[in-house]
C-alpha cells in the first residue's frame, strides 16, 4: 500500500525576511522527501505574490492585517477583516488538510497557525529576531514546538525551544570565497522593499565616489519607490553598475560584490554570514524592539560589519567608510573571516527535519 504524501502549510510574509527563510525550509524538505506537498499561505499586499511562486511553490491568500502600530482607521480597517481572516484560514485547512502548519510571521502567520493549533493539527513557529514579536508570544503558548535564531531569545517563551539560527537559501551557502578581479564592487540594498534613508545618502554619496578616481563598481537596489531618483543620479555620475527597483538573485549578487552596504534585519545578517561578506549595515531605527541595532552590534562585535546609525548617515560618511575598505584590503579580508557562518545551511536541515518528525506522527495517528 502506497504510503500518503505529506502535506505542509507554511504560513507567513509580507517582507523578504520571513519569506526567504520559509522558501529555505520548503528546498529542504523537498530534498527530504520529493512527493511532499507544500503550499504557502499569505496576503496579497505582501511580497510573497511575487517571490514564491517564482521560487516553484504554490501559494494561497486570506485577508489580514496588523493591529499594532497602525492609524486608529487601519485598526478599525483590519479588525473588520478577522471575521473574513478566519474564514479564509478554514477553507485552507479544510482543503489543504496540512500534516502541520510552520509560522515564520507576517500577518498571516497568526490566524493560519493559531486555528491548525486548534484543530490539533501539529505546529511549530520560527522566531528570526533576538526579541520576538507580539504574535509570535502569543502563538508560543499554542504550538508544539518553537525554533528561534538566537539562544537570547529561549528565554521568552515558557516552554523548551530550539536553537536552530536562521534558515537562508541553498544559493548563499554556496558561495565562494571572493576572488581578486578589476574594480571594487559595492552592493548595496535596503532590505527587499528597499530604504529612503539609504537610497538618499547614496546619491549624495555618487560624486564623491566619481571624484575619486577610485575603480569603483555599483550594484544598487532601490525599491519601487527611488528608483527614479536613484537611477537618474547614478546615470549622471558616471560610475560603472546597475541601478535596480528589486534583486532576484541576491545570491548572485552577492557572490560578485567584495563589500555589501545594507540594513540589518536577521535574514539579511544570516545571508551575509552564509556568503562570507563584509558589510557596512544601516539598521532601521523604527524597527520594533530595535531589533535590527541589536542584530547589527552583535555581527559588528564579532567584526564581521561596521554599524552606522541612519541618524549619523551621510554621503560623506558613506563614502568614506567605502574607501576605507576599498584601501585597506587586510581590513576587508579580516571582516570577511569574522562574518562567515555556515550556521544558515543547517538551520534550514534542522527546522525541516523537525517538521518531517511531527507530519510523520500525524500522519500515523490520523
Amino acid at each position: 500500500m502506497e504510503r500518503e504524501e505529506l502535506r505542509f502549510l507554511i504560513a507567513g510574509g509580507g517582507t523578504g525576511g520571513h519569506i526567504y527563510p520559509a522558501i529555505a525550509v520548503a528546498e529542504e524538505l523537498k530534498r527530504a522527501d520529493r512527493r511532499c506537498r507544500i503550499l504557502f499561505v499569505g496576503t496579497r499586499e505582501g511580497l510573497e505574490k511575487k517571490i514564491v511562486p517564482s521560487a516553484g511553490f504554490h501559494l494561497d491568500f486570506i485577508r489580514v492585517g496588523g493591529l499594532k502600530g497602525k492609524s486608529i482607521g487601519m485598526t478599525l480597517r483590519n479588525v473588520m477583516l478577522l471575521p473574513i481572516a478566519m474564514l479564509g484560514t478554514m477553507r485552507i485547512l479544510l482543503t489543504f488538510r496540512p500534516h502541520v502548519t510552520l509560522g515564520v510571521g507576517g500577518y498571516a502567520s497568526g490566524p493560519v497557525v493559531l486555528f491548525s493549533a486548534l484543530l490539533r493539527i501539529p505546529t511549530m513557529i520560527h522566531e528570526q529576531n533576538v526579541i520576538p514579536g507580539a504574535t509570535n508570544r502569543l502563538l508560543g503558548r499554542f504550538v508544539k514546538n518553537i525554533a528561534v535564531s538566537f539562544s537570547e531569545t529561549a528565554g521568552a517563551f515558557k516552554k523548551q525551544v530550539t536553537v536552530t539560527g536562521n534558515p537562508v537559501r541553498g544559493g548563499f551557502t554556496r558561495i565562494a570565497a571572493r576572488e581578486k578581479k578589476e574594480g571594487f564592487h559595492v552592493l548595496f540594498f535596503g532590505g527587499s522593499r528597499g530604504a529612503a534613508a539609504l537610497n538618499r545618502a547614496t546619491v549624495r554619496a555618487l560624486p564623491l565616489l566619481a571624484a575619486s578616481g577610485e575603480p569603483v563598481h555599483l550594484t544598487i537596489q532601490t525599491g519601487e519607490q527611488d528608483y527614479e531618483m536613484v537611477a537618474k543620479a547614478f546615470t549622471k555620475s558616471g560610475i560603472p553598475g546597475t541601478v535596480t527597483p528589486f534583486i532576484t538573485d541576491m545570491a548572485k549578487n552577492m557572490e560578485a560584490a567584495d563589500l555589501l552596504v545594507c540594513r540589518a534585519g536577521a535574514t539579511t545578517l544570516a545571508e551575509i554570514m552564509a556568503a562570507g561578506r563584509a558589510a557596512i549595515l544601516i539598521p532601521f531605527p523604527q524597527a520594533v524592539h530595535n531589533h535590527q541595532e541589536i542584530n547589527a552590534r552583535a555581527l559588528e562585535r564579532k567584526g564581521g560589519a561596521r554599524v552606522v546609525l541612519e541618524k549619523d548617515l551621510t554621503g560623506e560618511r558613506l563614502a568614506d567608510e567605502i574607501f576605507d575598505l576599498l584601501r585597506s584590503p587586510g581590513k576587508l579580508r579580516k571582516m570577511e573571516e569574522a562574518s562567515r557562518s555556515d550556521t544558515g545551511g543547517e538551520a534550514a536541515g534542522m527546522i525541516s527535519e523537525i517538521l518531517m518528525t511531527l507530519a510523520s506522527g500525524k500522519r500515523r495517528t490520523a
